[in-house]
């Protein structure tokens, strides 16, 4: 199933979740003078599929910084950021200030209770992950020994 996303409703849209390029981006597909999904927007959008919510609202906007930033911490930073002076990215965690500015996001994506939430992100995949890596880092040592 596709994800279908809408930000019309988000305050200051453009200036939100749209850039213009300044140069031509190849990665992006987008020419010098083109707007263009700010990454950060991005980002969000795809976040909803791991925060088991299908959008952000004034209600919900705590919510779903609280499950990103623990679902960040257990897998790393959602958003990536290019510098263009070291020529490489590195992780920017999602900010509540950054979720503040997109209430209005909405997805597809099924709302999950706190419960299934966290079955799905702890018990059936960060534990299974944690022992997995322990074998594996008992294995390194047994051999290495």
């Amino acid at each position: 199933m596709s994800l279908n996303w809408n930000l019309t409703k988000i305050a200051n849209l453009d200036e939100v979740c749209y850039e213009i390029a300044t140069k031509d981006n190849v990665h992006r597909g987008v020419m010098a003078g083109q707007a263009y999904l700010k990454a950060e927007s991005e980002t969000l959008i795809w976040a909803c599929m791991a925060v088991g919510m299908g959008g952000i609202t004034e209600a919900n906007h705590e919510t779903f910084y609280a499950r990103l930033s623990i679902y960040e911490k257990l897998n790393g930073a959602f958003l990536q950021v290019y510098d263009e002076e070291a020529k490489k990215a590195h992780d920017q965690p999602v900010t509540l200030e950054l979720v503040k500015l997109h209430i209005g996001l909405s997805t597809n994506v099924s709302n999950e209770t706190a419960a299934k939430w966290a079955k799905r992100i702890i018990t059936d995949n960060a534990i299974p992950d944690a022992i997995r890596r322990a074998k594996i880092k008992r294995e390194h040592e047994q051999e290495a020994a």
